[in-house]
């Protein structure tokens, strides 16, 4: 698969995750889930900043960061998000800024 191709997949997922995690967890206080949504929105905190380097030029990511504190009440809404902002930015990448950026640790 090309890495065009292995972008417009992953932009596609990010897409239906909302759909996807309201079906699957349609209460967030369930222990479970909240348990689920603080794992996803550290990720997805660790994701928004090595995006936002790596648009900006950078080459050294950072394997680890402090997660966000967020309430509770405001995890799925703050992962939600965080999606949005993330596709954003992913929306601001061409070809040439997928190629320019060469593989990443993960070989991605």
């Amino acid at each position: 698969m090309s890495e065009i191709t292995e972008f417009m997949v992953f932009r596609s997922a990010l897409r239906d995750t909302e759909e996807t995690l309201r079906d699957l967890a349609p209460d967030p206080r369930h222990p479970a889930t909240r348990e689920a949504l603080v794992e996803l929105v550290a990720g997805n905190h660790l994701a928004l900043l090595r995006l936002r380097l790596l648009l900006s030029g950078g080459t050294v990511l950072p394997e680890k960061v402090d997660p966000p504190a967020v309430p509770d009440h405001r995890l799925l809404d703050t992962f939600l998000d965080q999606r949005r902002r993330l596709l954003e930015l992913l929306d601001t990448v061409d070809a040439a800024t997928l190629h320019a950026t060469g593989r990443l640790p993960s070989g991605r």
